[in-house]
């Protein structure tokens, strides 16, 4: 680069450099004494072509502000702005002082504080006039001007004009003082306050924000003795949601400057500025209840704090996982990290996920990384655990909600799912929260994603499913969120998470491999002295899965069994070594150990089928019908018990109306000939089990299913008018027309039913979870829905002159027909099916609570999942 510029301004010497640009002290030779300026010239990030246009973008709406901001002694005038040998650059005044970073360090008095908040605000309130956000205000940012002490405000790189309805931007800022809305691309001038109040914080107390014991500033406030004025101005500086801030910094001004006469501070008036009105995107006020939050939080806790993490095996090695740092595999978006990623550095012994995660701030995100069996899942579940009682404490706090990423393509479904849908989904099918709440904590962005087994996807959809999740994320960014994977799965994908920050658990030393097994007595002492020089062994035990195994499988066996040249295979004589340990241990006997191995055979093998981590009883689908054999008995018999419920109702009601052995022949022709038409055109459907757990009226609904009631009921009041007139003139009854159109209305009010029935679903979180616990609701709902359908039709035949009993037996079929009756009907022929030809036990809960018991495998809430994946594997591999 020459050192003169558009022939006029001299180069001197370097200034600073930063993620925009290098700024250069120069001398502006074309006025009288070539005064002293600052040349800044812009550098282009190497990312791209888009990267580089956004870069010169940012750096002409630099100058334009300067320019639009004018001569506000608090801001440097800009004095030029143009190109020169392909480059851009910008001249501005050059102020002799220092940065506000040389006086922070040391606890400063209140008096001096105030004084800041006074001179920032005034020049923020000029700033947020002129319709700008700065976006960067940190105290590097502030220069203290030598020749008479005031505070000036530099650097506008970053600004962004103030629009209502403005579409997402890049998430510029400095990590620390980026408050959550700025971080998620919806920056507001209450943003810019809540970056000053941090430097208020960091003036009164010493201490930069990333040495506060939390994230959350308002934690450390609190902990001071502060005037109560400027208590209140800080706490409405810093809260997490910018709503409940200041609008702007004319508005905070106008609060604090009365106050200052107090602390014998200079007083100076608050510019006339005009309301700033603004309507731009964010967040939804929270519009659950807090019983729906807390009923959520308490699931979560049992189904995984209490359920997994209190009762895993993990729990048993309390040993001190060493993390280390990984996020150079993150992908960083410009504009927000401009160094390079640094390669893997262990962290500071003591260093938890749980300190790190905090020390994020608002809006974090992080990856853990690890090897099989290498606590991923309980380091994440230990989180869990710290951010549930969080939540419990602050009612402002995101929901903490666990789900395992291992179903996210949705079963069936040929297409990738976006992220908040299938979350809604996770919701519905492992807490039991209606639809209609699960979108509105979603939209609304107020839950804490822990999403575990990204290495569990299927790989043909893993690299989609980072994307999906890296999407979410800039629609959805104040969602905070947390992910693990297994680290040689993660780094062969061709994309990667755009987070803030990533750890890999380390695996175990040898160091705490026997300081563990020395602690479990004499019984393992076999075991230590293989490890002394079995390599292969060594390698296993480093996993704290495994070392939980090791000790549970070999504990007072010889080690002989422990010869084996590679880890693959003692693996696999480990997990048959363990299975037999913990099959013993069964006193109850209620299921022989074959048959206990078969059926976790098989369930294993479906779950990894069906990419399913959690298995819950009453989401069992026909897929488990896994030949054509068992799909063709399914089939037939969902249509035989159909039509079998039909062709009895049938048969009583014409033996009433007409005689018995009537009646037996339509029962017959209609049990039989019914369930072989239903059983085919079911069959070729095929349609999914969907039980009712939760109803409620929706109207949206009913109005879907309008037309199709209205044919139904068509059809049925024109096969009743058929059926009166053919029986009629056989038997040689005289009835009026009046009344065949009475039989027919009759016959319409069974696709009025159907509408009725159609409009009910889902609206509330049942409090609590037991397993199967969708079917027995449904079979509770189907009784409800006979119920109805009896006393409805029982008065309609009491009307037209028929018998009572007619009435009551078409009403229960009504119950049978409703959804929760078909799904009903659908698990018990699978259950069937499954029962006989040895798949799987008749008493699921039992055979499965069993399973736990003998930790095989663990309860989550309504659902059981294995003690861990490597155990599923081994299962699934298990020979018949």
């Amino acid at each position: 680069m020459s050192t003169l510029l558009a022939h006029r301004y001299e180069l001197i010497e370097p200034l600073s450099q930063g993620g925009f640009g290098q700024t250069y002290l120069a001398r502006d030779r074309h006025l009288p004494g070539t005064p002293i300026c600052v040349v800044k010239q812009l550098l282009l990030p190497s990312q791209g072509p888009e990267h580089q246009r956004d870069a010169l973008r940012l750096f002409d709406q630099e100058a334009k502000t300067l320019y639009q901001l004018g001569n506000h002694p608090q801001i440097p005038r800009l004095l030029a702005h143009f190109e020169s040998e392909g480059q851009a650059y910008l001249v501005q005044d050059y102020i002799e002082g220092h940065t506000l970073d040389a006086e922070l360090g040391k606890p400063w008095a209140e008096p001096a504080v105030r004084m800041l908040l006074r001179d920032s605000l005034t020049v923020l309130a000029f700033v947020h006039q002129q319709g700008v956000i700065h976006r960067d205000v940190k105290p590097s940012n502030w220069m203290r001007r030598q020749e008479d002490g005031g505070l000036m405000l530099i650097d506008f790189g970053a600004v962004k004009t103030i629009a209502p309805q403005s579409a997402p931007t890049i998430a510029i800022g400095t990590p620390g003082y980026m408050p959550l809305e700025q971080l998620s691309g919806y920056p507001q001038p209450a943003s810019d306050l809540y970056a000053l109040g941090v430097i208020a914080l960091y003036a009164l107390t010493g201490q930069r924000p990333e040495q506060w014991p939390t994230s959350d500033p308002l934690d450390r406030l609190r902990s001071l003795s502060l005037s109560s004025d400027l208590t209140t101005l800080l706490t409405r500086c810093l809260h997490r949601n910018w709503r409940d801030r200041y609008p702007d910094a004319a508005a905070a001004l106008a609060t604090f400057t009365p106050h200052a006469a107090a602390a014998n501070l200079p007083t100076q008036p608050a510019p006339a500025l005009a309301p700033t009105t603004l309507t731009p995107k964010a967040p939804t006020p929270v519009k659950s209840s807090d019983r729906h939050r807390q009923i959520l939080l308490n699931k979560v806790r049992n189904a995984w704090v209490k359920g997994v993490l209190e009762r895993s095996l993990h729990g048993r090695v309390m040993l001190e996982l060493g993390l280390s740092d990984r996020s150079d595999v993150l992908e960083r978006p410009w504009g927000v990290v401009w160094q390079d990623g640094k390669a893997e550095q262990p962290l500071t012994a003591g260093e938890t996920v749980g300190r790190r995660f905090q020390q994020l701030g608002a809006g974090r995100s992080l990856l853990i990384l690890g090897e099989p069996g290498s606590g991923k899942t309980t380091t994440l579940l230990e989180l869990a655990r710290d951010l549930i009682h969080q939540a419990e404490q602050d009612a402002q706090a995101l929901i903490p909600v666990v789900f395992n990423l291992s179903s996210w393509r949705g079963q069936g479904k040929r297409e990738a799912q976006p992220l908040a849908a299938w979350i809604v989904q996770e919701l519905q099918q492992q807490y039991q929260v209606a639809p209609l709440i699960g979108q509105d904590w979603v939209t609304g962005q107020h839950l804490l994603l822990l999403l575990d087994g990204l290495d569990e996807v299927r790989s043909q959809w893993r690299s989609p499913c980072v994307e999906a999740i890296n999407q979410f994320l800039t629609d959805y960014g104040q969602t905070e969120v947390v992910i693990c994977s297994r680290i040689a799965d993660y780094l062969a994908l061709t994309s990667r998470l755009r987070l803030q920050a990533a750890v890999r658990i380390q695996p175990l030393n040898l160091d705490q491999i026997q300081q563990y097994l020395s602690s479990h007595g004499s019984g393992l002492t076999a075991i230590r002295t293989a490890l002394a020089h079995d390599v292969a062994l060594q390698e296993l035990a480093r996993s704290p899965l495994m070392l939980s195994i090791i000790t549970l499988a070999y504990r007072d066996l010889p080690t002989e069994p422990l010869t084996y040249t590679d880890a693959q295979s003692l693996r696999t004589h480990l997990f048959n070594t363990y299975i037999d340990r913990m099959l013993q241990r069964d006193r109850d006997r209620t299921y022989s150990p074959h048959r206990l191995r078969r059926s976790l055979r098989r369930l294993a093998q479906q779950l990894q089928r069906d990419s399913q981590t959690i298995f819950l009883i009453e989401q069992m689908q026909p897929t488990w019908c896994d030949t054509p054999r068992r799909r063709r008995c399914y089939a037939l018999g969902v249509g035989f018990i159909g039509s079998l419920i039909a062709g009895i109702v049938a048969g009583i009601n014409l033996g009433i109306l007409i005689n018995p052995i009537a009646g037996i022949k339509a029962g017959l022709i209609l049990g039989i000939g019914g369930g072989l038409v239903l059983g085919i055109t079911f069959g070729a459907q095929f349609p999914p089990i969907e039980p009712v757990e939760m109803i409620r009226w929706s109207g949206r609904k009913a109005r879907a299913n309008l037309w199709p009631g209205l044919r139904i009921g068509g059809l049925v009041m024109v096969i009743s008018i058929l059926a009166y007139v053919l029986f009629g003139w056989t038997l040689g009854w005289t009835r009026t027309i009046a009344e065949i159109l009475l039989y027919g209305f009759c016959g319409f009010g069974t696709g009025i039913i159907f509408i009725l029935l159609q409009g009910l679903t889902g609206g509330s979180i049942p409090t609590s979870v037991t397993p199967n616990q969708g079917i027995q609701r449904s079979l509770r709902y189907t009784a409800f829905f006979a119920l109805i359908g009896v006393v409805t039709l029982t008065i309609l035949a009491g009307m037209i002159g028929l018998p009572l009993t007619v009435g009551m037996l078409i009403g229960f079929i009504f119950g049978c027909a409703s959804p929760p009756g078909v799904a009903c009907i659908q698990h018990f022929t699978l259950r069937v099916i499954l029962y006989f030809d040895g798949s799987l036990p008749w008493n699921l809960a039992h055979f499965l609570n069993t399973a736990t018991r003998l930790i095989l495998m663990q309860n989550v809430g309504g659902g059981y999942i294995f003690i861990h994946r490597l155990l599923l594997e081994h299962f699934a591999t298990l020979p018949d």
